[in-house]
């Protein structure tokens, strides 16, 4: 599968921020480092923290299983709606996730990219219905893969239940809002 533009400057972006902070703090896991370079943390949270939270990743495992995620949902998904309905569908899932997570998780400290793959998983949901013959080879595929994720959030510790199922409602009502009066548009 080649990669599309715009799912290939998130990873970029996400993969530099990591980076960076390895270089610059020598950490990607340290708290003090992570609140004051974006991570959300509802106590200190600034309006840009909704947005820096999507792109810092605590430790390496974290960072590469978001960004295979995001490689494999992000290119789907991007394919389906184009470029500029995958940026606001991602962003939207972002903010809501992160949102969420100010709300209703608030003195726990959390970032990644997750809250904005739910949202493409979310997507995903919405384009199988939408689009049943052309999303057929992903249909259980993207059952399976949603289940399991959802059973990963209610089950292992240190994962953020708000900032996922946020996440992925807004996925969900975001693309229906953009997509359920259009055809199809695949690149």
């Amino acid at each position: 599968m080649n990669i599309k533009p715009i799912t290939l400057l998130l990873i970029v972006a996400n993969v530099g921020v990591a980076f960076w902070m390895l270089i610059k703090f020598g950490s990607m896991t340290d708290t003090n480092m992570l609140l004051q370079n974006g991570a959300m943390y509802a106590p200190v949270a600034t309006w840009s923290t909704f947005v820096t939270a999507n792109f810092i990743h605590i430790g390496l495992p974290h960072l590469i299983s978001n960004m295979v995620s995001l490689y494999i949902f992000g290119n789907i998904v991007e394919n389906f709606v184009g470029w500029w309905r995958y940026i606001i569908i991602y962003m939207v899932s972002a903010i809501a996730g992160t949102t969420a997570v100010y709300f209703f998780n608030p003195n726990v400290v959390t970032a990644g990219a997750s809250t904005a793959i739910f949202g493409l998983m979310g997507a995903m949901a919405v384009l199988v219905v939408k689009y049943g013959n052309l999303m057929r080879e992903y249909s259980l595929w993207l059952l399976l893969v949603m289940g399991y994720n959802l059973y990963q959030t209610f089950t292992q510790p240190g994962i953020s239940i708000p900032g996922h199922i946020g996440g992925l409602i807004a996925g969900i009502l975001v693309t229906t809002a953009l997509m359920w009066g259009l055809g199809i548009h695949q690149e």
